[in-house]
């Protein structure tokens, strides 16, 4: 089920506060802020029971992001995370990843 693929992607000018936002069903949400250059906060991500390729490239090219949501889960299936914060040119600190149990290509090419 793809829930919120591509649903802001490629938004240049998209700025809207979304620190006060949650996914708390994450099922699937590829590229769903990937372009969005504009982009200075993300929601926050409590999931912990992450399905293959959840966040995949989900902030990809947000250049203004300076800093990722917290991200809870320590189980991850396939793909979890995979390029989700690649080319973020203006982060200042990275998160904490707390995943103890990592299927393939987690974290691949994160930042």
């Amino acid at each position: 089920m793809k829930v919120f693929d591509r649903m802001f992607e490629g938004c240049k000018n998209f700025n809207c506060d979304l620190s006060n936002w949650s996914l708390d069903n994450a099922v699937s949400c590829i590229q769903m802020f990937s372009g969005c250059k504009s982009l200075t906060s993300t929601p926050k991500l409590p999931v912990t029971d992450l399905k293959p390729r959840c966040y995949f490239e989900m902030f990809q090219n947000c250049e203004s992001l300076t800093e990722a949501p917290e991200l809870p889960a320590q189980v991850l299936s396939e793909a979890c995370y995979f390029r989700m914060f690649n080319r973020c040119k203006s982060f200042l600190t990275a998160p904490k990843l707390p995943a103890t149990t990592l299927d393939s290509n987690c974290y691949t090419a994160m930042f």
